[in-house]
């Protein structure tokens, strides 16, 4: 007896498109509040010239997942910089730089410096410092909203095809001739399987193979001993809009 199993791929793109687009557009919207910050901030800012005090090296590492799977560990040096300056009233304020560069201060350099009149000891260097929570967050935000949009797109794309193909696609009776691994496809660094179907048309005699939808298990063990699935096909287009239909099997990509 065959054992139901579904294969919810086309649910996991929804799930990671949501997920992508909420995270993505709350990081935008903290680059926009982050940016109105920074403005405020540089127009009431007062200007002083400060002094490189003391400099503190520490190693980042991060750890990057290559093409072929490994991960590789990469670590660099970034540096911090103890920064004085006086007030404009002549008072000695001492912070540290909100900023790492991989190039290394020196004490006794010179840098410019914006602080708030009420609250010196909130200083910062002037220039990119000011602006690197927008950029950060931007940096972020803009391309995770691109990911869920593209996913999402491309779920609801499905999903309109399903739907027009379940309501005025021709049903045929396709030839089952194999399970093969989606090699342009990798989740959780996973393969997906898909079923592939040969049909050909009795009018035109033009032979066409489908492939069903991408399935995170093997399912041949599932169609032991069919030869036949049924296949939703746009008569006008065969090849580009067709659907395989597994569901008999309880396999489902949804």
């Amino acid at each position: 007896m065959k054992t139901p199993v579904r294969f919810r791929v086309s649910r996991l793109l929804l799930v990671l498109g949501l997920c992508f687009g909420l995270i993505g557009v709350g990081m935008l919207i903290a680059a926009g509040a982050t940016a109105v910050s920074s403005q405020r901030f540089q127009a009431t800012a007062e200007k002083a010239t400060g002094r490189v005090v003391a400099v503190d090296s520490h190693e980042e590492c991060d750890t990057d997942r290559r093409s072929d799977g490994r991960r590789v560990r990469e670590c660099h040096t970034v540096y911090d910089s103890t920064i004085e300056f006086s007030t404009a009233d002549g008072k000695k304020i001492t912070f540290e730089s909100n900023v790492s560069g991989s190039q290394p201060p020196r004490p006794g350099d010179s840098v410019e410096v914006l602080y708030p009149p009420d609250d010196p000891q909130r200083a910062r260097v002037a220039g990119v410092a000011v602006w690197v929570l927008p950029i950060v967050f931007g940096g972020i935000g803009i391309p995770f909203t691109l990911a869920g949009v593209i996913m999402l797109a491309v779920y609801l794309k499905g999903r309109r095809k399903l739907a027009w193909l379940q309501d005025s696609g021709r049903r045929v009776q396709g030839q089952i001739l194999g399970v093969q691994r989606n090699r342009h496809l990798r989740i959780n660094n996973v393969h997906p399987w898909r079923v592939h179907v040969g049909w050909r048309d009795p009018a035109s005699g033009a032979a066409y193979e489908f492939a069903s939808d991408n399935l995170m298990s093997d399912p041949t063990p599932v169609l032991a001993g069919a030869q036949t699935l049924e296949v939703l096909i746009d008569p006008a287009d065969p090849q580009q809009r067709h659907w395989v239909d597994l569901t008999p099997y309880g396999l489902s990509s949804d």
